[in-house]
């Protein structure tokens, strides 16, 4: 899967303008070099005209193949001078040479056909930035997840341990993340407060970036509050609320602790509905499962109970147990 456009686009451009920085950086030495050394001058332009020498003869009939060896060897030699002034001079002897941010692909981005590392890298940091997630990519991982934070003991509601259900949900979100498509189910991660329902969301969104994903993660609060004001011409919108229907997979936060009206009932069921018509996945966590019926209409709970494959998470605020341990260590 390749990268949205918007990612590709603003990766294209950041090498264009590498280039250029490059460009300019290089005309800069070379205007140093000149006016300490102007000696360097004539072996430029006389490196020019036996370069132009050597062309005319080589188009011209016999001769072609010599006049090139002759070129070749007055270049080395002018080559040879030209560094030794620069080191004479106190400069580097490649001071004059091209200046390139990747000496692989020479700032192309491509090594031939192939992609090169430093474009792929380059893609990954600005889907990274477009996801809103932040250091938390780094953070939040499936390779850093803490089980020890979930307590052995069985819990008589749901008849299992907080750390047998974690196991469950942590192995269906790696699945999930790891076989991720544009086919792949919606998930609703319910539980309480410091559970780990935005940990799980971040690892999966970070896994299907790097999959070549478009991810973009926001509050339900947030995401209706940029929706009012542009639907009501108080920011420019700029593409930011297109993103939250476009964008491969859209994780929203905190489902329910949004302030309820009738504007923000009527967005949150669009915007639902319309990536379930577009089967564009969505992961939606929520502490208010329980009264889910109670905060949105029927036909928001139809689609969440019945569209979205819910995930139960349960134990002790792990944010409180982190604190716990701080404040008896100091």
């Amino acid at each position: 899967m390749a990268y949205e456009k918007g990612v590709i686009s603003t990766v294209i451009t950041l090498f264009d303008k590498r280039r250029e920085r490059n460009r300019i950086e290089k005309e800069e030495r070379r205007n140093k070099v000149y006016a300490a050394v102007p000696k360097i001058i004539d072996i430029d332009n006389e490196l020019k005209r036996i370069s132009l020498e050597a062309v005319k003869s080589a188009l011209s009939s016999g001769g072609g193949e010599k006049a090139v060896r002759a070129f070749k060897k007055k270049s080395l030699e002018l080559q040879a001078q030209r560094a030794e002034l620069l080191v004479v001079s106190g400069f580097d002897m490649n001071y004059l040479g091209d200046i390139y941010s990747c000496k692989k692909c020479k700032d192309n981005g491509y090594i031939g056909s192939v992609m090169c590392e430093c474009f792929k890298k380059e893609l990954k940091k600005e889907a990274y930035h477009r996801s809103n997630l932040g250091a938390m990519l780094t953070e939040q991982t499936f390779k850093h997840f803490d089980f020890s934070y979930y307590s052995d003991e069985k819990n008589n509601k749901f008849g299992i341990s907080p750390r047998e259900n974690i196991d469950k949900v942590y192995n269906f979100c790696k699945k999930y993340a790891d076989k991720f498509s544009s086919d792949s189910t919606n998930l609703l991660l319910i539980g309480k407060t410091g559970l780990g329902k935005t940990y799980l969301s971040t690892a999966i969104a970070k896994a299907v970036i790097d999959k070549g994903f478009g991810v973009i993660y926001d509050t339900a609060q947030n995401i209706l509050l940029k929706m009012e004001k542009a639907r009501f011409g108080k920011e420019n919108d700029d593409g930011l609320t297109s993103q939250y229907i476009e964008c491969d997979l859209l994780i929203i936060d905190d489902l329910g602790a949004e302030f309820k009206t009738s504007f923000t009932e009527a967005a949150i069921f669009n915007l639902i509905n319309t990536r379930l018509i577009s089967k564009k996945p969505m992961i939606i966590s929520t502490n208010d499962y329980g009264r889910i019926d109670e905060i949105y209409e029927e036909r928001i709970v139809s689609r969440l109970t019945c569209d979205f494959v819910s995930l139960f998470l349960f134990g002790e605020d792990i944010r409180e147990k982190k604190l716990g341990n701080k404040s008896k260590k100091t």
